[in-house]
């Protein structure tokens, strides 16, 4: 049967409904577009999709220098949560996991906390696979790495030089006073935790640069950092105080050495206590042989978190080193952790853990590695059946720094929730 419409051109009946159709969803959208456009909603929903992962720093061949940080690049729009685990290649067990949240298609790099292993003949590959987490779009990538071949370096010789006599000074023992307020406190330095000794550890006289909060602020349920830059080491006085701004906090906290070359962060709860929301002034000043001070003035924000889960987890060493008191790379070539969770994280649906790492520097500071806290979902007791997780020897690794003498601590983890941490965990890796 055919339709005629005016001008005498005949349709078929069916042609003619779907001609009706098309138009009338073209007038649904349009009416939708409009009340949309209205409210000042976009009329599609931008959806995050995951392209495509890759190594920073990696060959075209994926070879990584041995004992280097992996860090991940993220190709893709929006903002997603991915999950990463690795494994050796061939192997089914994975030997690292971690969730990390990004925002693709951009240049930043998202550091792992995982390190390549030493050299070896076949380079050591493995797999790191990366899978985007729902609402997130997009498929899965994985990315195989092996370790390069260490360049070889041929030292030029150089004759011998006759060591020139000395005669041993004698030194007076210098009588030791307390430590000095920082200018504007009214109280003295609260003492740091205790580090142990190192023996040959170096003179911290470097100089204090620059002080400054990574993003500007930060929320009084967020790791709270303030960063220090300079050169060599340095032991400090933090000196904290809202008074110019109608507060009452004045402290002052007394900073075992830190390597300011390296730009490191002191953090809440291991240097300084933690702030509550509200405007601060905060100034360092290098103390004991190190010179220069610097200053800056910031806000804590409000608590992101809005639940809490009670009861702190329990963090052990499952397994003692096999010789001695410190993880050997040759003997133990592992070190072993196992953590326990209170009822409350499976009450909760809460998950397990955010991990923070401390080493002892060159200068026998405790010093925070700096990607800490990090999520590390293998340590979740409720997701490996309560078992013991090993951290190879070899990652205890800091460049640039002996780092025998290590720590670590971790808390639960679950959207806008706040955890207490476990207690410290010492322990001690001998890279030979």
């Amino acid at each position: 049967m055919a339709l005629v419409l005016p001008g005498g051109v005949s349709m078929s009946k069916r042609r003619c409904l779907s001609t009706v159709a098309m138009l009338a969803l073209g007038l649904g959208l349009a009416t939708s577009a409009g009340s949309a456009s209205a409210q000042g909603r976009p009329l599609f929903p931008i959806v995050s999709q995951l392209a495509g992962a890759s190594v920073v720093g990696a060959e075209d061949d994926g070879a990584v220098p041995a004992g280097s940080i992996v860090a991940l690049r993220l190709a893709g729009i929006g903002r997603c949560t991915v999950d990463v685990a690795v494994r050796p290649l061939g192997a089914r067990a994975f030997v690292h996991t971690q969730a990390v949240d990004a925002v693709l298609g951009t240049r930043s790099a998202y550091p792992l906390a995982y390190r390549t292993g030493p050299y070896a003949a076949d380079g050591g590959p493995v797999a790191i696979r990366v899978v985007p987490r729902a609402p997130c779009r997009g498929n899965a990538s994985e990315i195989v790495l092996r370790t390069a071949r260490p360049r070889i370096v041929i030292p030029q010789r150089v004759p011998p030089v006759a060591p020139t006599p000395t005669t041993p000074t004698p030194t007076t023992p210098t009588p030791t006073t307390p430590a000095p307020t920082a200018p504007g406190s009214s109280q003295p330095p609260v003492a740091p935790p205790a580090v142990p000794g190192i023996p040959g550890a170096k003179p911290a006289t470097g100089n204090v640069g620059s002080l400054s909060v990574p993003g500007g602020s930060f929320a009084e349920d967020d790791p709270q950092k303030l960063k220090v830059t300079g050169t060599g080491g340095c032991a400090l006085d933090l000196h904290v105080s809202n008074k110019s701004y109608g507060g009452s906090f004045d402290k002052t906290f007394a900073v075992n050495p830190m390597n300011l070359a390296n730009g490191p962060s002191l953090y809440n709860g291991t240097h300084f206590d933690t702030l509550a929301e509200g405007s601060y002034h905060a100034d360092v000043t290098g103390k004991n042989g190190c010179t220069g001070t610097a200053a800056i003035d910031f806000k804590v924000t409000a608590k992101t978190s809005t639940a809490a889960v009670k009861g702190k987890p329990n963090l052990t060493l499952d397994k003692a080193p096999v010789a001695g008191s410190a993880y050997k790379k040759s003997k133990d070539s592992n070190v072993w952790f196992k953590v326990s969770v209170p009822t409350s994280f499976k009450d909760n649906s809460a998950s397990c853990c955010d991990v923070e790492l401390n080493y002892v520097n060159q200068y026998g500071g405790w010093e925070v590695l700096p990607n800490s806290p990090f999520s590390d979902a293998g340590m979740n007791p409720l997701a490996n059946n309560n078992s013991a997780v090993p951290k190879s020897v070899s990652y205890f690794t800091v460049t640039g720094e002996a780092a025998t003498k290590w720590r670590m601590r971790v808390r639960g983890y679950r959207y806008k929730t706040a955890f207490e941490w476990s207690d410290w965990v010492e322990f001690t890796v001998d890279q030979n």
